[in-house]
């Protein structure tokens, strides 16, 4: 875990420190003359790199809560068809340059199914799963829900290399990568799915991943199927009791 970590932490504070440094120092020089526009497109480098620096920073400190503190969660019965949209649009806020991708993800999700879920987490354990089939996987990506006795399964896949066994059981651990040595120069945080199985275990589901070499990857998330008329709880992870609506971690 410690060398994930290390490994994670220079990887990706190196490319927006660098960046940083990079465009503030033209910026500073007064050897350099550059014009309004220049300026402008160097000032909104650095901003967007510095907000780079801000999501890394969120993403360490979501793991130190989780991994100290059990992840407290609001439950509701949930329309997983909304969810599932909300989460897409995440995902091409956190990754603009693949809107033609994510046009070509194939959704087969029955909207008249509700989970009992908090919604904003589970839009943020869909928006990984799906950001991860990008970024890991080739196309075609799927997301496609379905009922199976008291709960729905979503299931998130994707067409690409495929993970081998012996990472399975590690996936789901902080700041774990397949590619440690990050040769395939995909960025990431490492914490993703370390986050997503918090969540989903804090709204008494399971996440799992079936994968073959070769033959792509699928992620499993089951949760429970929402009553027809349900108040909403609030789960710490414990029996549940009654109360107000609360996320701490999303």
């Amino acid at each position: 875990t410690q060398r994930n970590f290390m490994a994670t932490a220079a990887h990706e504070l190196r490319t927006p420190i660098t960046a940083i440094l990079g465009f503030s120092d033209t910026l500073v020089n007064p050897d350099l003359e550059l014009t309004d526009r220049q300026r402008g497109e160097f000032l909104a480098i650095i901003r967007d790199q510095a907000h780079q620096l801000e999501r890394i920073a969120d993403a360490f400190f979501t793991n130190h809560q989780l991994a100290n503190e059990r992840a407290e969660v609001s439950l509701e019965p949930t329309p997983l068809g909304r969810v599932v949209d909300d989460a897409m649009h995440r995902v091409e806020s956190l990754l603009p340059d693949s809107a033609s991708a994510l046009r070509d993800v194939r959704i087969e999700i029955d909207r008249s199914i509700s989970v009992l879920a908090d919604r904003r987490a589970l839009v943020g354990v869909v928006a990984v799963l799906v950001e991860n089939a990008i970024k890991y996987g080739e196309t075609p990506i799927e997301v496609v829900a379905s009922k199976q006795g008291g709960s729905v399964v979503i299931r998130v896949s994707d067409d690409g290399a495929g993970i081998e066994s012996h990472h399975h059981s590690r996936l789901f651990d902080p700041f774990y990568r397949v590619d440690v040595d990050m040769r395939s120069g995909v960025g990431g945080a490492g914490l993703g799915l370390f986050t997503a199985r918090k969540l989903v275990e804090a709204m008494h589901g399971s996440i799992r991943v079936l994968s073959t070499p070769g033959r792509g990857t699928t992620f499993l998330v089951e949760l429970p199927l929402a009553p027809v008329e349900r108040r909403a709880i609030r789960s710490t992870g414990d029996d549940d009791v009654d109360g107000e609506l609360r996320l701490v971690v999303g």
